[in-house]
């Protein structure tokens, strides 16, 4: 399977990933900037006259057209929180955590890390082959994640190595590889003493269950630990 490309999303791709507010927030503004418009346009003098000559019906309608492309990704954005967390809620265990596919696996550990605490921008630009699929925010930590659905082998020092590598790009504090195996010795050597967490199946299934269970607070919560590793 060849690697998703790599482009920038746009606002609007971005607002129905986000929050569902984010959408809303940004259509009500653009609703609320028409109807100010509308009302100065209707004002004597240079500025009435400079609005009403944009304020002209095709640019209203767009206006209203752009705020109700927004309002729909914020419904995109809530219906896809509420699979996010039922996703999580139904997980039992590890074989459950194997049954998923990798984008079904990439949401779960989304939703895990948002209930951590974590703010979570999905990237888009990891995908079945690899990359950072998750950029995680809290306080003042940035932590990378890539998800790792592979069913049968471990997971290597390469794969580590890259993510530590792309650390500076993304000017992150930490790393994390989660996976629904297990992690090579050379893998865990390289992450020893490092900003990374490797992140095994099993620790990932006790993860899970407790934050399903509410378990872990975000205030409780810890940071990725350097050359940590749950096993």
């Amino acid at each position: 399977m060849s690697r998703r490309k790599k482009n920038r999303p746009g606002l609007l791709t971005l607002a129905s990933r986000g929050p569902w507010w984010v959408g809303a927030s940004i259509a009500t503004a653009i609703l609320a900037v028409e109807a100010l418009a509308a009302t100065a346009s209707r004002r004597t003098g240079p500025l009435g006259a400079a609005l009403a000559v944009v304020q002209s019906k095709p640019v209203a309608l767009l206006a209203i057209a752009v705020a109700l492309l927004f309002f729909g990704a914020a419904v995109v954005a809530a219906l896809r929180g509420r699979e996010r967390a039922n996703l999580l809620d139904v997980q039992r265990d590890l074989n459950s955590l194997k049954a998923l596919d990798w984008r079904q696996f990439e949401r779960l550990v989304a939703e895990a890390y948002r209930r951590l605490g974590y703010r979570v921008r999905v990237t888009g630009q990891g995908g079945a082959d690899g990359g950072v699929d998750l950029i995680l925010t809290r306080g003042t930590e940035k932590v990378i994640v890539q998800c790792k659905q592979w069913q049968s082998t471990s997971i290597g020092a390469s794969v580590v190595r890259e993510m530590f590598g792309l650390m500076a790009h993304h000017k992150a504090t930490a790393v994390a590889i989660v996976c629904t195996g297990k992690f090579t010795r050379d893998a865990a050597t390289f992450a020893a003493g490092k900003p990374i967490e490797l992140v095994t199946g099993n620790a990932l299934a006790e993860l899970v269950e407790s934050v399903r269970r509410g378990g872990v607070s975000p205030a409780r919560a810890r940071p990725v630990a350097a050359g940590s590793r749950r096993a």
